[in-house]
């Protein structure tokens, strides 16, 4: 299972951009929940830092530039783990 969380980092990076493209801001908010909690269960937890940060952002109403920084960082960092994790 951690194998596969990694290898679909990437993917959820994109969607968060996606979303954030689209200004989908419920996409970016269950997203960011659910990395959250993944995030903490495999290990993670510069992700659900990052993550947690960024769907407390979203719902509380900040503003659009902060939470583009927000959803950048986290899909940043989706991104290293992705590469920096060892294949099976």
């Amino acid at each position: 299972l951690l194998d596969e969380f990694v290898k679909n980092l990437a993917g959820l990076a994109d969607t968060l951009v996606e979303a954030l493209r689209r200004g989908d801001h419920s996409a970016i908010a269950s997203l960011s929940h659910q990395l959250k909690g993944t995030g903490g269960m495999y290990g993670f937890p510069a992700i659900t830092e990052a993550a947690a940060a960024l769907e407390t952002a979203v719902k509380s109403g900040t503003d659009l530039e902060a939470v583009a920084r927000l959803v950048a960082d986290l899909a940043a960092l989706c991104r290293r783990v992705e590469v920096a994790q060892p294949s099976p």
